[in-house]
């Protein structure tokens, strides 16, 4: 299995929005969402962890407002703000994939579970 699709299964498992899944896109790239999860949050809770992620399109990374590029596509505000990009190097091993994966399924888990609270 290619390291992209590895890593966007186990976006899959997270419910999480693969946006462009149909188009021609960058193979070591993928951009997405978790529902109830704010972008930047995730980002920099998974800095914190060690990854270097980016929320938003790469064409906008310093606009804080919902990616244009997924309003024309017809996604939700509240699910743009959520986007999250992570691309892959020619370096990246397969169990960097997975501690990614790992992180991810960990922080997700701890931000929805304060989403809940909240109400």
């Amino acid at each position: 299995m290619a390291a992209g699709a590895a890593r966007e299964n186990g976006l899959s498992g997270l419910d999480a929005r693969i946006f462009a899944t149909a188009a021609e896109r960058l193979p070591n790239t993928t951009y997405f969402a978790v529902p109830d999860v704010d972008g930047e949050t995730l980002v920099g809770k998974l800095d914190r962890a060690g990854f270097a992620v980016a929320s938003g399109a790469a064409c906008s990374s310093a606009n804080p407002e919902p990616s244009h590029v997924l309003q024309a596509m017809g996604v939700a505000p509240e699910i743009a703000r959520g986007a999250v990009r992570v691309s892959l190097g020619a370096g990246n091993s397969e169990a960097e994939i997975d501690d990614f994966i790992n992180a991810l399924q960990v922080t997700v888990g701890r931000l929805q579970g304060l989403t809940a609270v909240a109400v």
